[in-house]
């Protein structure tokens, strides 16, 4: 019948009800929806990331050749590519480091030569002997750079506090000798705030070059707009740390006193294994060097 229709068309059960639509899932936490690009690194206990991230760039860092420094930026970037790092999201970052490593080299290496006494300015010169050191302690930092970006981008704040707090165990009632808690509050709320103001500091520009009509490009500001943006930015970082400690207020939050933990971080095989490669490639990059 024409009343009857709906119910005809739904599937009917084994015990001859007709099925009850499922309930939605209920979504997750934006601090723990695993990460599309983040590959078989989101998957490992945020821990072993730590434990690799330290050994391979102490690694990285103590290169004191160009062969060092090259198998570094290899080692770096067969890691990120394995781990799907997205280096367009941080592509700006690295080219200002790079921009800056060559200013310094330049600077460095810059040699000033007298003329003759008929009085005219001086000849420049660059000298490789002392660019070439400059440079070799700036480079070396790149691959590092690519390994700390690919810690941060498949760690969430959440995850990043979560093992920070349980990479020593902890007996209740016993003082901890280093104050895990409150560096790990620390830096979850660094972690936090950073992309918080880089989405701030793109709507307030693209507002400035809307209303006075600026030819600087997407993500740029010219500087006669500088101060037009960083008021309302300082503002919005203000309301955003009240808001933060008003959320933390709320929830009850307080350093010091026992809390209990919703996940319990264990290691599996894969963490195993992950630090097992990562000491390795830290091995082989120290007898590189």
């Amino acid at each position: 019948m024409p009343g009857n229709r709906h119910a005809e068309d739904q599937p009917a059960s084994p015990s001859g009800r007709s099925a009850e639509p499922e309930a939605p899932a209920a979504p997750q936490p934006a601090d723990e929806v695993p990460s599309q690009t983040a590959g078989w690194a989101r998957r490992l206990d945020p821990r072993v990331k730590w434990l690799v991230m330290l050994l391979v760039t102490t690694a990285m860092l103590m290169q004191r050749s160009w062969s060092g420094i090259a198998w570094s930026a290899a080692a770096a970037l067969a890691i990120t590519a394995a781990a799907r790092l997205p280096l367009r999201r941080y592509s700006k970052l690295l080219q200002a480091y790079l921009l800056f490593s060559g200013i310094s080299v330049l600077v460095s290496g810059m040699r000033f030569t007298p003329t003759d006494a008929g009085g005219g300015a001086p000849w420049i010169s660059i000298a490789g002997d002392e660019a070439l050191p400059t440079a070799l302690s700036l480079l070396r930092f790149v691959p590092a750079m690519l390994v700390g970006l690919l810690f941060a981008h498949s760690t969430s704040p959440m995850e990043l506090k979560r093992g920070l707090e349980q990479c020593v165990p902890h007996q209740p009632g016993k003082h901890r000798a280093l104050p895990l808690e409150v560096l790990s509050f620390s830096a979850a709320m660094l972690f936090q705030f950073i992309p918080l103001l880089s989405a701030q500091w793109e709507k307030f520009s693209r507002i400035v070059r809307l209303r006075g009509k600026s030819a600087a490009k997407p993500g740029r500001v010219a500087a006669r707009d500088m101060p037009a943006v960083l008021a309302p930015l300082l503002v919005a970082a203000f309301q955003l740390a009240e808001r933060m400690a008003l959320a933390v207020e709320a929830r009850g939050y307080r350093l010091g006193q026992p809390r209990t933990a919703s996940v319990v971080l264990r290691w599996t095989g894969r963490d195993w294994l992950a630090l097992a490669a990562g000491a390795a490639l830290a091995t082989a990059l120290w007898f590189i060097r």
